[in-house]
């Protein structure tokens, strides 16, 4: 079930998503499909959620400009749903923009 499209590891380093980093991943970053999309959001996150390092799981829609973060500290939880702008997870320190996010796609403002 681990397949998220990059994963970004706790000493800084991002790759394609590998099983062996799975266990310093501290951000999954998902591009969803329209025949995954239940997937994504609900059971990738609960399968997400066994990695003791993971702090965020971000999920990029394709058929609408939209970012849904999933983040979690501790078992504490919580969502947010962005579709202007910026949205910045606390760690790692990455801002994403989502007119970069999406500049080279059919739904670009």
């Amino acid at each position: 079930m681990r397949a998220a499209s990059v994963g970004v590891r706790n000493d800084g380093e991002s790759s394609a998503a590998r099983d062996e980093d799975w266990p310093r991943t501290v951000a999954a970053f998902e591009v969803m499909s329209p025949s995954t999309g239940g997937d994504d959001h609900g059971l990738k996150w609960l399968s997400y959620r066994t990695i003791e390092s993971l702090r965020h799981y971000l999920v990029n829609a394709r058929h609408q400009r939209l970012i849904h973060l999933h983040s979690r500290a501790g078992d504490i939880g919580r969502e947010r749903f962005v579709s202007a702008g910026s949205i910045t997870p606390d760690d790692p320190p990455v801002t994403l923009e989502l007119e970069a996010v999406y500049a080279a796609t059919d739904i670009a403002a």
